[in-house]
């Protein structure tokens, strides 16, 4: 009875119930990443991605005669730069990737003019399909890192790469 008397005081005041059927959430820990152009990296996965963030600079104005508030509109598009970290392992393959940017000849050109890549980041569903999947164009490496050499640690030695890029998509989901 109560339960038909909030219904009846929802539906009159435009408001509903939240949707039962809503699914639970992705996690984030099932992911997998696609680099491809002259490397690919098939041997291992990587243990975190961090910066998949873009934002847009806001342009303020004011036109003279408009007293009320200054208008706002968007400006240029920004992309962060993208860190991959894994266990540091046999595989040479993030190294070589990074040695497309940082093998520079006695002019100060690249050697390899197909220093840039494609990467595409898949989140994986509990079954393990494509949910959601982006694609990172042109991604170039900045910066590469070994973990922190310390003889009284256990943990696992870390690589780490960011990568610079001109903007990213959706593609699934």
């Amino acid at each position: 009875m109560i339960d038909k008397l909030l219904m009846n005081v929802y539906a009159e005041s435009g408001q509903t119930y939240a949707n039962s059927q809503r699914h639970d959430p992705l996690k984030n820990y099932k992911f997998l990443v696609e680099i491809t152009g002259n490397m690919v990296f098939a041997k291992a996965g990587f243990q975190k991605v961090t910066g998949l963030k873009m934002s847009v600079n806001v342009i303020e104005y004011r036109e003279g005669g408009d007293n009320d508030s200054k208008r706002k509109m968007p400006g240029l598009a920004n992309y962060e730069p993208i860190t991959l970290e894994r266990g540091m392992s046999e595989d040479k393959d993030m190294w070589e990737f990074a040695m497309k940017t940082f093998d520079i000849n006695k002019k100060g050109q690249l050697l390899d003019p197909d220093f840039r890549a494609v990467m595409i980041i898949k989140l994986l569903d509990r079954s393990g399909n494509v949910a959601k999947a982006w694609r990172v164009d042109r991604v170039w490496v900045s910066e590469y890192e070994t973990g922190d050499f310390d003889a009284e640690s256990d943990g696992v030695m870390i690589e780490r790469i960011v990568l610079q890029h001109e903007g990213f998509t959706k593609i699934v989901g």
